[in-house]
């Protein structure tokens, strides 16, 4: 059994990228066809997003000022996270106070 070596491009099984490793001639050809690895001493393949990818700015939500994160409506709509008479004086990240409301 001929055995084939072969470098991969990202992480596959216990293998990782970059390691070099031998295969089967078959296993081996499977492995490139599918971008998993490349022949030895080849350039490795140029990164490019995806569109099944989202950067992770998409991710981030928008903030209040004084950093609260606002989810719902823009701020300044009577939904922002802290409104007037609403404890407004407190820092963001403060308990809120405890007993009844007057």
């Amino acid at each position: 059994m001929i055995r084939v070596a072969v470098t991969f491009n990202r992480t596959w099984r216990m293998y990782q990228k970059g390691e070099t490793a031998g295969f089967p001639a078959k296993q081996a050809d499977d492995l490139k066809a599918r971008g998993i690895a490349r022949a030895p001493g080849t350039a490795a393949p140029v990164k490019t997003e995806t569109p099944d990818r989202v950067s992770s700015d998409a991710l981030s939500a928008p903030l209040l000022s004084g950093g609260t994160v606002a989810f719902g409506k823009a701020s300044g709509d009577g939904n922002a996270a802290a409104s007037a008479g609403d404890g407004a004086d407190q820092s963001a990240g403060a308990p809120p106070k405890q007993g009844r409301r007057s």
